[in-house]
């Protein structure tokens, strides 16, 4: 996962290849200098200033880039694991939770699962 981020930072890409999130950045940049109380500090600002909302702003898309990657990952070993069982993965999720409550049934845990008003 680091050499994932490292890669999205370094090529400034949202999707492998390099400089694919410039389109997106000046996107948000451009959006938040239409709003007409930011236009006035934006004129207020020095280059320092504004290099900074850049950065900012390219940290808070590549984040969300990250997280995505993350959640494919999730998603890719849960989906192996349901293939090594040859289950579907609604199946895997199923058995899962059927163990569970059995095995805490058969522990104790639960006492009347449906108690009688």
């Amino acid at each position: 996962m680091i050499l994932i981020e490292f890669l999205l930072y370094e090529l400034n890409s949202v999707d492998g290849h390099k400089n694919s999130a410039e389109s997106k950045l000046k996107k948000m940049m451009h959006g938040q200098l239409h709003k007409k109380s930011n236009r006035k500090l934006y004129n207020k600002l020095d280059k320092h200033d504004i290099t900074l909302i850049e950065a900012m702003n390219k940290n808070m898309l590549l984040d969300k880039i990250i997280l995505y990657f993350k959640i494919l990952r999730i998603r890719m070993k849960i989906s192996y694991h349901a293939f090594l069982r040859k289950l579907t993965v609604q199946e895997l999720f199923y058995k899962s939770i059927l163990k569970t409550y059995n095995q805490r049934k058969c522990d104790k845990l639960i006492e009347d699962p449906y108690p009688i008003n």
